[in-house]
């Protein structure tokens, strides 16, 4: 897999923030990463507001750091869900990776129907099932471009292999 590629993906699909932001009540910070109580700046959330913009500044080399570490995890999760991981096209796992960071390996595995067609390297039935996704048709997590995007993209994973 084109790990750059995916990176790439990921900072247009994300964003990248040098600061704390919410999302739906979450504290994330860099490219969509998820501030959990393992996280140093997990410490600074009480003296922050719901909703505001943080004026705590986030260095690119946090960023970076933060990013690796939830991209290696985004494909590592991949793997555990899908044995045939390695013989899938790249351009199927750059769609399934994405997925994956955005929805994290508990909501991914929800996706039963979309994992078994990928099993079955069934790409026109993934694309559909995803369609048919509460997650493709949720505005409210902001999803819906890039659900369309990855929708179309794996539509036409047939003709990258």
């Amino acid at each position: 897999m084109n790990i750059e590629r995916l990176k790439n993906q990921l900072r247009l699909d994300e964003g990248v923030a040098n600061k704390i932001y919410f999302i739906n009540d979450l504290p994330h910070l860099g490219v969509g990463h998820l501030i959990t109580k393992d996280d140093p700046e997990y410490n600074l959330l009480p003296l922050l507001t719901k909703g505001s913009v943080s004026e705590v500044k986030i260095t690119n080399k946090i960023v970076d750091e933060y990013f690796d570490k939830d991209v290696k995890i985004a494909i590592d999760s991949c793997k555990k869900v899908f044995d045939n991981w390695e013989s899938l096209p790249d351009e199927a796992q750059q769609i399934i990776a994405n997925m994956m960071f955005n929805m994290g390996i508990n909501r991914f595995r929800g996706f039963k129907k979309f994992i078994a067609a990928i099993e079955k390297k069934d790409y026109k039935l993934a694309a559909n099932e995803m369609e048919d996704s509460l997650w493709f048709k949720d505005k409210k997590r902001g999803v819906g471009k890039r659900a369309v995007r990855l929708r179309d993209r794996m539509l036409i994973v047939d003709h990258y292999i």
